[in-house]
């Protein structure tokens, strides 16, 4: 009895044709994480209290080798000097940390954990404890949305 088998030919094609779709696909991904982080950094601007603006302006987001700054520190708390350094460091720090396809938000101010903790303090106007927190409860579908419609760019 004669041995029979089964010969595939171009497989190597589609295994390119395979990778070439997962880079595309991982372009999009990427897009979508970037927005998402400006739709979380922006809600939570808009949610953090302000007294000199430094706070506000410190928001950032990460991604691998980019950061986007949410603003420029004002010498009106008198410490601008501070504030840019310990942002310098941050975001030196965080790009390189921040894993592929990932992001971060935060807020890079020295006091930024103090305000966003403080349950108790008196915000006034729209300004909110928890403000980063909240932005993530609040824009979970619109981040999401946002993703979505990056990937599909790509299909």
């Amino acid at each position: 009895m004669s041995g029979t088998g089964i010969r595939v030919h171009g497989l190597d094609q589609v295994l390119a044709n395979l990778n070439a779709e997962a880079i595309r696909m991982t372009q999009g991904g990427k897009r979508g994480l970037i927005r998402g982080g400006l739709i979380i950094m922006r809600g939570s601007m808009d949610k953090t209290p302000v007294q000199f603006g430094n706070l506000r302006a410190s928001h950032y987001m990460v991604m691998k080798g980019t950061s986007q700054r949410g603003g420029s520190f004002n010498d009106k708390g008198g410490d601008k000097a501070k504030l840019q350094g310990n942002a310098q460091a941050v975001l030196s720090i965080d790009r390189e940390r921040v894993e592929d396809m990932h992001i971060k938000v935060g807020a890079s101010a020295y006091y930024a954990i103090f305000v966003h903790e403080d349950m108790a303090a008196g915000h006034r106007g729209k300004g909110r404890a928890k403000f980063l927190e909240l932005s993530v409860q609040e824009n979970q579908d619109r981040v999401l949305a946002a993703m979505a419609e990056e990937m599909r760019k790509e299909l």
